[in-house]
Parts: structure tokens; C-alpha cells; sequence
């Protein structure tokens, strides 16, 4: 493989591993989530529909501004707007604050699952 190639490789396969991985965790402890916050399990749903329509939502978004500004600089971006809704995630004291974050989150992560696929 040349050089060239693996560090994007290396990065899109981190990039979806997060993604995904953030979701797998929040399935799993979705009945203490619900528990927490005192919803039912039809609101506590929501947390995983957002994330997932918000990576619907940022992935074609991402991919045309990563061609007006630049894939390394829009994918620093990304990165950071994950890293900061995770943040806000995990200071969550309301349910509708977690939602909010959720869906930074999910901005964040759909630039992880289409921008490092364009450097190709």
C-alpha cells in the first residue's frame, strides 16, 4: 500500500469506527438514559433518531463544503464539532439539552463518514 494512501485509510476507518461506536454505546445504556432523565422509552427512542437523520443531514453537506473549503481543514472542523457535542452529551442535565447535543454530535460524525472518503 503507498504511503500516501494509508494515513487517509487509517483515519476514514477511525472516523467510522467513532460513529458507529458512538451509537452502539448509546443503545446499550438507552434504558438507564431513559431512567435518568425520566422519559419513556418512546422518547428515549429520539436520541437515536436524531443522531441518525443528523448524519443523514451532514454527510452531503459536509462533502460539498469539504470542495469549497478544503477536505483536511472541514474534516479539523468536524472533528472538533464531534468532540464538542460529546462534551456537551456528557454535561447533559435535561433531556431536551441531551437531544441538542446529540444532534452536534451528528453533525460532527457525518463529516467523519464522508469527508476522509474524498481523499482518495
Amino acid at each position: 500500500m503507498q504511503k500516501q494512501m494509508k494515513w487517509p485509510l487509517i483515519l476514514f476507518a477511525i472516523g467510522v469506527f467513532m460513529a458507529a461506536l458512538d451509537n452502539g454505546i448509546i443503545t446499550s445504556s438507552l434504558t438507564t438514559l431513559n431512567a435518568s432523565f425520566g422519559v419513556s422509552p418512546t422518547w428515549g427512542a429520539w436520541t437515536i433518531t436524531l443522531y441518525t437523520l443528523g448524519l443523514a443531514v451532514s454527510v452531503p453537506i459536509a462533502g460539498k463544503l469539504s470542495d469549497r473549503y478544503g477536505r483536511k481543514k472541514l474534516f479539523l472542523i468536524e472533528v472538533a464539532l464531534f468532540g464538542i457535542g460529546s462534551l456537551l452529551v456528557a454535561l447533559s442535565t435535561s433531556f431536551t439539552f441531551f437531544l441538542i447535543a446529540r444532534v452536534i454530535q451528528a453533525l460532527g460524525g457525518g463529516g467523519y463518514l464522508s469527508l476522509p472518503a474524498h481523499t482518495y
